[in-house]
């Protein structure tokens, strides 16, 4: 799918009044947006990497917020909200509840309202106010030198770390594509929100390799279990590991001879090793690197990458966030300082 479809195939569920205004944005700025955002009575807006785009009253387009902007009515909301879901909210109550929902071509609707909780857990979400529009795309190729890397450490299990919006999924889907397909290897995608496969009735949208099975929507310390015990994987990989139980089910795996392959919200070393879940995988042997993702206006694209045991090992303060130590090695192949202002770009 090209950069211009996956725009378009996002914005399907925004509803006809809206729909009118971003179909008609020019082709460059739906290659870069990543986020459409609708809040009730507040500017529509798509967000760029380094900037964000309204609409005046008139509905063109304006780098700079307008004065009488084109605002998101309550009904935009409700439209949007019911064809994300299908017309069956229902249908998607758990996921709601969690608060997103993927739609077909696996963008994530995140979605806020008015919570109903009992027994402190949210049991639903009524009174829509706030829809925050994901878009997935699909860069062949950018994972290409971390597979080379990966593939010469001889496949040990990996940690890809980076703030929201750097690009965690885009790589790692296509990751998913070569450890599935260049490599032959059996691999099983634990795609619990659907957005790195995008399956729509059983069927990925997205090219993940040959020799990949999905799981979709499990949760992922059962999915771990399920893949181990019902598909035999030589790799796993999943996204945006969080609890302690899924780390317990993934030590279970390495110790089959399964390799891990995974992704993590982390802004810095220090708030990655903060991390009790990421401490335990780097202390269990698991993980020999960790590559970390530069900032949202570089997306997908790996800044350094660290060892383990240099992160196990290295004491850090409240300023260490900002300076990183050394890197042995980079996506270009070459040792550089981590403190760079050098990028290197995942191609």
């Amino acid at each position: 799918m090209d950069e211009k479809s996956a725009f378009d195939q996002a914005v399907e569920c925004t509803g006809n009044r809206l729909q009118t205004f971003l179909l008609a944005l020019p082709q460059d700025v739906k290659s870069r947006a990543q986020e459409i955002r609708l809040r009730c009575n507040r500017p529509l807006l798509v967000r760029l990497p380094n900037s964000d785009i309204t609409f005046n009253g008139s509905g063109r387009m304006s780098y700079l917020p307008s004065a009488s902007p084109l605002l998101v009515r309550a009904e935009d909301v409700e439209e949007c909200f019911h064809r994300v879901c299908g017309f069956s909210v229902h249908t998607h109550s758990r996921d709601i509840c969690n608060g997103f929902v993927t739609v077909e071509g696996g963008h994530r609707v995140g979605a806020v309202g008015t919570a109903a909780c009992a027994d402190g857990k949210i049991t639903a979400i009524r009174e829509i106010s706030s829809l925050n529009i994901r878009i997935a795309r699909e860069h062949r190729g950018c994972a290409d030198k971390l597979f080379e890397h990966i593939r010469n450490s001889g496949f040990r299990s990996f940690l890809l770390a980076g703030p929201p919006c750097t690009g965690k999924t885009t790589v790692l889907r296509d990751l998913t594509r070569l450890l599935g397909g260049v490599s032959g290897k059996s691999t099983a995608l634990l795609d619990e929100r659907g957005e790195i496969a995008g399956c729509v009735n059983g069927c990925p949208q997205k090219d993940i390799g040959r020799c990949c099975d999905v799981l979709t929507g499990y949760p992922k310390s059962q999915a771990v279990t399920i893949a181990l015990r019902s598909l035999s994987p030589d790799f796993v990989v999943t996204d945006e590991v969080s609890r302690m139980s899924e780390v317990e089910a993934m030590e279970n795996g390495f110790h089959s001879g399964v390799s891990f392959f995974l992704s993590v919200h982390a802004h810095s070393e220090e708030d990655l090793m903060r991390k009790q879940t990421v401490r335990r995988l780097l202390e269990s042997g698991m993980f020999g690197e960790v590559a970390f993702l530069s900032d949202r206006n570089h997306p997908g694209v790996i800044q350094y990458y660290r060892l383990a045991g240099e992160l196990l090992d290295t004491g850090y303060r409240s300023d260490d966030a900002l300076t990183f130590g050394r890197a042995d090695w980079c996506a270009d192949g070459f040792s550089a300082k981590a403190s760079d202002s050098t990028a290197y770009a995942v191609r």
